[in-house]
């Protein structure tokens, strides 16, 4: 069950429209979850800063089970960083992942 938290300090209109659609499908192609089981919440407008600067940037936290680890990382990492810069128009040095191996346990939720 993958939850996906873009923090950017891009504005609402900068944003794709669907991007969160479009988001759940990619991740869905990457890790192999279905996208009915994908979270995805984007927070627009945020005061951020990385490097020093506070240009337009997207920090992105990847939470998910049995997906995440030393030997996928860097190839989810390639895909998803190009995904990302592509989609919001951001130079590959201003969009951050962090990623977060998870248990099935830590999720409350009923599927019907």
């Amino acid at each position: 069950m993958p939850k996906i938290i873009i923090h950017t300090n891009l504005k609402d209109e900068d944003i794709p429209a669907g991007f969160e659609h479009t988001v759940a499908v990619k991740v869905s192609e990457v890790v192999n979850y279905s996208t009915e089981n994908i979270y995805v919440s984007i927070t627009r407008g945020d005061r951020m800063s990385h490097n020093g600067s506070s240009d337009p940037m997207a920090f992105i936290d990847m939470m998910t089970c049995d997906r995440f680890n030393e030997k996928n990382n860097p190839e989810y990492s390639r895909q998803f960083l190009k995904f990302f810069c592509k989609e919001l128009r951001l130079p590959l040095s201003r969009v951050l992942i962090q990623y977060h191996e998870t248990q099935i346990h830590d999720y409350g939720y009923i599927r019907e």
